[in-house]
């Protein structure tokens, strides 16, 4: 569910961030790295292939999730200035 949830808030994002006549393009150039980074994946698997090296497939596994985090929250600090809403942080009782 994490990823499913994750995927829908990265697209939620794109509408709302990237201008209407380039969004098609940026959405096709993303559907691109998706689909080559899983071929990647995939080969990585079937170069190591043996068990006993399982800990490398799944610690690059591991890392590449990590540098998308970094790359994420570098984007929001980008825009905001801070990683977290100052509500969210300080427990106050959001006005609705």
């Amino acid at each position: 569910i994490g990823l499913w949830v994750f995927d829908i808030s990265v697209t939620q994002l794109m509408q709302e961030h990237i201008p209407a006549p380039i969004r098609g393009l940026v959405g096709g150039v993303q559907q691109s790295l998706n689909a080559f980074f899983t071929l990647v994946a995939y080969a990585v698997g079937l170069f190591i292939s043996n068990p006993k090296f399982f800990h490398i497939y799944a610690s690059t596994a591991y890392c590449g999730v990590g540098l998308a985090a970094v790359f994420f929250a570098q984007c929001v600090f980008a825009r905001r200035g801070r990683l977290f809403s100052s509500n969210a942080c300080s427990g106050a009782e959001l006005d609705v």
